[in-house]
């Protein structure tokens, strides 16, 4: 991933990725699922994270303060919903 911080908008070079993780639908259905998220390691990476089914639903914050997540802790939910991972670069 890249970032590039120019003085026009057309310079500009900025890569992130989303990503969005749930449970099949057989499982989302049940009592019991739940769906975890660890990252066991990152560098020079913001990486946020929101529960919710889609990128539209996806605004619970799951960490207080709108906090980054931290390398080696687990995040869960519950199986019927879903985690919304948000990842981009430093800047260089």
């Amino acid at each position: 991933m890249k970032y590039k911080e120019a003085s026009h908008q057309k310079d500009r070079k900025y890569d992130a990725c989303h990503y969005l993780l749930t449970l099949s639908d057989d499982l989302k259905s049940k009592d019991g699922y739940y769906l975890n998220f660890k990252v066991h390691k990152k560098s020079e990476m913001n990486v946020y994270i929101y529960e919710g089914l889609d990128r539209v639903s996806a605004t619970k914050k799951m960490i207080s303060d709108n906090g980054q997540v931290e390398v080696g802790t687990k995040y869960q939910v519950k199986g019927d919903s879903g985690i919304l991972v948000i990842a981009f670069p430093n800047k260089d």
